[in-house]
């Protein structure tokens, strides 16, 4: 079940995710799936 939150990312951070969401998916509308999958291998 998707739950919908805020963070508070800094600048540099915020401009990596977007380019790799960018390089991967073609947007950064994707942002979501790809926080998702960085967790997901970074916490198991």
């Amino acid at each position: 079940m998707s739950r919908r939150t805020t963070i508070i990312l800094d600048k540099e951070v915020y401009e990596k995710l977007v380019a790799e969401s960018v390089r991967r998916y073609g947007t950064a509308r994707a942002m979501s799936k790809l926080v998702n999958e960085l967790l997901r291998r970074a916490l198991s």
